[in-house]
């Protein structure tokens, strides 16, 4: 087992809940963040007739969202300053139990690539939530999946921390000084 990156801080939850607007901005004021898998792998097999995409091929998606996830993971286990991850490994839990495929080796692998143990959590927000080229599931199904994702978690034991809704600074705010306090 690796040792855990306590720098490796994550925010996960429901699919539109604001979680790619506050890693812009952070990245915008310095911090060093990591984008979500699942957005870049739908557009590159979408963009390739790939059938890695959930409604042709959930396991593939599954395993593709995996890989880019772990190779972020590598990618900055020299850095020693915070990263902020956009979905984790653990994700892919939350993924293959919403499509219905056995999520067992996704599970060793989270167990393998271990973030801090503090973990923000989205939760969903019916006012904000839009689909796209690449979010497709409904509002519900966006709820259901969010709770596939906090049991993944819970599972492995990462201390889940809620962000209150609020305008991007004020979750930015929020975020920097829980991370700030658990850091100490």
């Amino acid at each position: 087992m690796r040792a855990r990156q306590n720098n490796y801080f994550v925010i996960t939850g429901a699919p539109g809940a604001g979680k790619t607007t506050l890693i812009n901005h952070l990245r915008e004021v310095g911090l060093s963040c990591v984008d979500e898998p699942a957005r870049a792998v739908l557009a590159d097999q979408r963009a390739c007739q790939g059938d890695g995409v959930p409604e042709k091929n959930p396991r593939k998606f599954t395993e593709l969202f995996l890989a880019r996830s772990i190779d972020s993971f590598k990618k900055y286990t020299d850095v020693s300053e915070t990263v902020i991850f956009d979905r984790s490994v653990v994700d892919t839990i939350g993924y293959a139990s919403h499509l219905e495929i056995d999520a067992t080796p996704f599970e060793r692998t989270a167990k393998e690539y271990q973030y801090n143990l503090n973990v923000f959590v989205f939760k969903p927000w019916k006012e904000i939530y839009t689909t796209d080229d690449e979010r497709k599931m409904s509002f519900e199904a966006a709820m259901r999946f969010h709770e596939q994702i906090i049991k993944a978690y819970q599972q492995l034991d990462y201390l889940l921390i809620e962000v209150p809704r609020g305008t991007v600074r004020e979750r930015a705010k929020f975020l920097t000084e829980q991370m700030s306090a658990v850091s100490r």
